[in-house]
């Protein structure tokens, strides 16, 4: 019951049933006397127009961190695996060169046979913290450090987690099924995907919020979204001179999530019906993607023939149908112009490339020719390693060196030769294996015709027997090498390996 007294009514007559009573022990008020006022709030602290009004007190940074405890953890996994992923690859953190796929494979990173041909399908999720190259991992640290944290105060932990994930996945998935070789060409940080998702949802978590569309337009958090998308997406396209549908996708599935986490504060079953909606989306297109299908030409097609399995042929439950490949002159073409796109760069660096030296613009060049010969190799045609050479060189100068002996190997199998065999020597030398790069070498430098086409066979012999028995099982092959090209004028890269044996002899 309230102890405080009311105004009595007039004529000073006691309050009605049900008014307040005066406390205990206190005397009734004389008819017609002035009741006390009550008591009054303090007033608030004043402070002077020009003086800058106090700023709200600050939650803590213990509290602050566990309100986005997720957000922080995903920083830390980045910058983990980056860091293993550099220490592996064996380069600087700040390189410029993206590091080798069969290394990030291993940490996680979305790879498509790995999707399609062993059911990985988890790697959707798990390349979202796979930065491929620094200069990723420090717009990842930069931008989402911002972004990561508000949303998550925002929508809660758990929630922010499906946006994160949702998004991004589908981000990945909606690339490979529109363009793959895009994706291979640019051989990006899935983590920048998962930035644009963050920053797409944050108009949506507004939208959600407040449940006005002018609101969300006139927000300052949805004009920094869009401002940063615009920013990032431009800064992007002049670094690599292409659109990245993975990031675009990323955003757009953010959008549409984040508005149905935001609206499931509010009313949980209108947020749930329209969370479900993207979500749905980003498991089609991630089964999509798994069964080996991608949209071309107004239809979903198979992409071509499985990494690993039979050949196209008969329809079967492993193969495209028959009805799908082109005829062999077709074939033969697309190999022939495919060829000769990787020609001038192959050139530049001879037929069994070094290990190090090439600039970012080889390394951005090798792979987009890696991406138009897959095209060729996983399309509707019967290439059965006529393009494992060239590709083998391009993986070489991008540093690949595990998808190299593995590609080079394969070529060995299907189509041996002393220029296959040296090709799978001086790639088990990168990985390193020196055991089968002694072999390889050794049975391919027997082949006098092949040492007069390519006498780099036996300086890269030289190099094996270097470094598993010392310069002196060497000697004999450095020296074979540089008298058979004498003094005469050479390629830069063949000069180069003429001067390195020269040096390793001492002359």
């Amino acid at each position: 019951m309230d102890h405080q007294s009311s105004l009595p009514p007039p004529g000073g007559s006691l309050p009605p049933p049900g008014g307040s009573l005066p406390p205990p022990g206190g005397a009734l008020p004389p008819p017609g006397a002035a009741q006390p006022p009550p008591p009054q709030q303090p007033a608030p602290q004043q402070h002077a127009p020009w003086e800058p009004a106090p700023e709200p007190q600050s939650p803590g940074l213990l509290r602050s961190i566990l309100e986005a405890r997720a957000s922080y953890a995903f920083l830390a996994a980045v910058l983990v695996v980056f860091f293993m992923c550099a220490r592996d690859a064996g380069v600087g953190i700040f390189g410029l060169v993206p590091l080798p796929e069969e290394v990030v494979r291993k940490y996680g990173a979305y790879h498509y046979h790995d999707v399609r041909d062993n059911g990985e399908w988890w790697r959707f999720f798990s390349s979202l913290f796979v930065s491929r190259l620094g200069l990723d991992a420090l717009i990842y640290l930069i931008v989402f450090a911002q972004v990561g944290p508000q949303l998550e105060r925002v929508l809660g932990t758990a929630r922010f987690c499906v946006m994160y994930l949702g998004a991004g996945a589908g981000g990945l998935a909606l690339a490979e099924l529109i363009d793959p070789s895009v994706r291979m060409q640019l051989a990006s940080g899935d983590t920048i995907v998962a930035v644009y998702a963050a920053m797409g949802a944050m108009p949506g978590v507004v939208l959600g919020t407040t449940g006005s569309v002018l609101a969300t337009i006139r927000s300052p958090v949805t004009r920094s979204a869009l401002f940063m998308i615009a920013f990032w997406t431009i800064a992007r396209y002049f670094l690599i001179q292409r659109l990245e549908p993975a990031v675009l996708g990323a955003a757009a599935l953010g959008l549409p999530l984040g508005f149905g986490l935001a609206l499931s504060l509010r009313n949980k079953a209108a947020g749930a019906l329209a969370s479900a909606v993207p979500l749905v989306a980003v498991a089609v297109l991630i089964g999509l993607v798994g069964k080996g299908l991608r949209y071309r030409d107004g239809e979903l097609v198979d992409r071509g023939r499985p990494a690993t399995g039979r050949l196209p042929g008969p329809a079967t439950d492993d193969a495209p149908r028959a009805s799908t490949l082109e005829t062999p002159a077709a074939s033969s073409k697309a190999v022939a112009a495919a060829r000769e796109k990787a020609r001038a760069l192959l050139d530049r660096h001879g037929p069994l490339p070094a290990q190090f030296g090439y600039t970012l613009d080889d390394q951005n060049k090798a792979a987009a020719l890696l991406a138009e010969l897959t095209k060729v190799v996983d399309g509707p045609n019967v290439v059965l390693g006529e393009l494992d050479a060239e590709r083998v060189r391009l993986h070489i100068i991008r540093a690949n060196f595990h998808e190299a002996a593995r590609l080079a190997e394969e070529h060995l199998t299907l189509q041996p030769g002393p220029y296959a065999r040296a090709l799978a020597g001086l790639t088990a030398y990168y990985k390193p294996d020196l055991s089968r790069a002694e072999d390889h070498l050794e049975r391919a430098t027997r082949d006098a015709a092949f040492l007069l086409e390519v006498p780099e066979a036996l300086y890269f012999y030289g190099r094996v027997l270097e470094d598993a028995h010392g310069l002196d099982a060497a000697a004999s092959h450095y020296q074979r090498y540089v008298r058979q090209l004498g003094d005469g004028r050479h390629p830069d890269w063949r000069r180069g390996l003429v001067e390195d044996a020269r040096r390793r002899l001492g002359r």
